[in-house]
């Protein structure tokens, strides 16, 4: 079968042109040998409508900014002549037809015949073809010519099949998709020949048994309990900047070897082996301060031989993919327990390009894949999103929750207390307001846990004011048991008199008062004799002494 991870847009992975690998002007790669075109009548006749309507209507500029360029002709004399009046266009902003004729007649690019061919442009410039819309007519030059450039390359990719290198023809399949899929106009019919691009196949076709149950699948990762990644697991986490992204990945790494005195940030991870965290963002310098954070969080002065992080932002993003991937098949006889990818947008072009997007998700999948372990997929938020979800940049940041298994937001309010949360996720979610609170510590200089979800404060307010409701009404009756129509009555009375309102709220509002009472322990209830009593000690009155 053919190995298509070996090839994301490039050459294999070089160790030693690696090391002393800088960022550099990118240099074009040698084109697959073409060989001479031949034009249909066709072809012919819509390359010749071509260069009409660019001379009637005097569009050569506008042919040159849609992308037409020589090599899209496959008749060579039509091909100079496009060259010519491009470079004269772009030269003096205007192009001669004559002029360009005679200096490419003296320079020997074309003979006398070809040179009275296309002084004859002239006379049938009032062709029916030449009405045509300029930019139509280029689009179909353009589209047949990497039509035929596709054709060349699917059969050279054959070519390399049949003699057993998979791993090149894999490369001109990819070449050859890109080729079809950046024709943007398309003649009718073309779409179907698509099919006709694709390489053969001499493998086993990869049924799968049916008849076996899966293997049992065991939770990896977990996030106050509940699982969020499991082996060939991919997880994204998003977040706006610097609302604790890098920290939440750090939080991860220290759950890998931590022990249960370790602040993992609600983090937990059962599997063996290293963990390995590519940083595609930062210097090192910031590197190894968020080390020296996680070294901190750990207790030790020396990072533990399981913890590895990679710098990348000093490479090209070809060659990052390509060290993630030396990497991964270099400690795979290790067993990894985890990956983490902070700033998977820089392992690409615009994050808004649909083939780099799918290209980028396909590659870390497989890299999930490979590992045989969850891979964390850290990105940020669209600037405009608030709720810091279902945001990520881009087309890549959509394709990334689409494909992910769970997807980890963080949200940092305006007390700079960010909540780690996900609604979604394969089994259990986990709501933004039972979410795992962190934020930063002045007295320890690092990211921190807070015990109390935002779910539990706010519970623990509305509690708080259920106990002075109660008190409330203990010194306005001077009694501590009721019936409960009775308390519901007078519970009401007292929020109508808290809160400055004219009109009782409703019975059911009172019932619920009741009820949270209960629950909190604050009322005990005899159903015998259908009393409530309060369980709260009655505030002393303060004796005032008359004067």
């Amino acid at each position: 079968m053919p190995d298509l991870t070996q090839y994301f847009d490039g050459k294999p992975f070089d160790a030693n042109k690696a090391a002393a690998n800088k960022p550099t002007k990118p240099t074009a790669t040698k084109p697959e040998p073409e060989p001479e075109a031949t034009a249909t009548p066709a072809q012919a006749t819509i390359e010749e409508r071509t260069i009409e309507a660019i001379l009637k209507h005097r569009k050569t500029g506008a042919a040159t900014k849609a992308g037409l360029e020589s090599e899209h002709f496959s008749d060579k004399t039509l091909a100079a002549l496009y060259e010519g009046l491009a470079e004269s266009f772009n030269r003096n902003g205007e192009a001669d037809k004559l002029e360009v004729i005679i200096s490419l007649r003296d320079a020997g690019k074309i003979n006398e015949v070809q040179a009275n061919r296309l002084m004859d442009f002239d006379d049938r410039a009032d062709h029916e073809s030449t009405g045509r819309h300029v930019s139509a007519l280029v689009a179909e030059v353009m589209a047949s010519s990497n039509k035929r450039k596709a054709d060349y390359l699917r059969q050279s990719a054959d070519r390399y099949l049949a003699d057993g290198d998979a791993t090149k023809a894999a490369e001109l399949f990819i070449k050859t998709a890109d080729l079809l899929a950046g024709a943007k106009t398309v003649s009718k019919g073309s779409a179907s020949k698509l099919w006709d691009t694709i390489p053969s196949y001499p493998g086993t076709i990869p049924f799968v048994d049916c008849d076996k149950d899966p293997e049992p699948a065991a939770d990896r990762v977990l996030l106050k309990g509940i699982p969020i990644g499991r082996d060939g697991d991919l997880v994204g986490i998003s977040a706006r900047l610097k609302s604790f992204k890098t920290s939440t990945l750090n939080g991860i790494l220290s759950a890998v070897v931590a022990g249960g005195a370790v602040d993992t940030l609600g983090f937990e991870v059962r599997s063996g082996g290293i963990a390995l965290l590519f940083d595609t963002e930062q210097s090192v310098d910031e590197i190894r301060g968020q080390a020296q954070s996680l070294r901190k969080r750990l207790g030790v002065k020396k990072m533990p031989i399981r913890i590895k992080i990679v710098g990348l932002r000093d490479y090209l993003p070809l060659m990052r993919i390509a060290i993630i991937k030396h990497t991964i098949e270099a400690h795979l006889s290790d067993g990894i327990s985890l990956i983490g990818i902070d700033g998977i947008s820089d392992l690409g072009g615009s994050v808004n390009d649909d083939e780099n997007a799918t290209r980028i998700i396909n590659f870390i999948s497989v890299a999930a894949s490979v590992g045989q372990c969850p891979l964390f997929a850290a990105i940020h938020l669209n600037h405009s999103d608030r709720d810091a979800q279902g945001g990520g940049r881009g087309h890549l940041g959509k394709e990334l929750e689409r494909k992910a298994k769970t997807v980890l937001y963080i949200d940092k309010d305006a007390n700079s207390v960010g909540t780690i949360y996900f609604d979604t996720a394969r089994k259990k979610t986990l709501p933004k307001a039972h979410g795992q609170r962190i934020h930063y510590c002045e007295e320890k200089h690092m990211v921190v846990s807070l015990n109390q979800t935002q779910g539990e404060i706010k519970e623990a307010e509305k509690m708080e004011e259920r106990a002075v409701t109660l008190r409330a009404v203990m010194a306005r009756t001077e009694m501590l048991a009721w019936h409960r129509k009775d308390l519901i009555e007078e519970i009401l009375e007292v929020e109508r008199l808290a809160a400055g309102n004219k009109k009782k709220a409703h019975a059911k509002t009172g019932n619920n008062r009741v009820n949270d009472m209960i629950k909190a322990g604050f009322l005990k209830h005899d159903s015998e004799k259908g009393i409530l009593t309060s369980t709260l000690k009655a505030e002393k009155k303060e004796e005032i002494d008359d004067e």
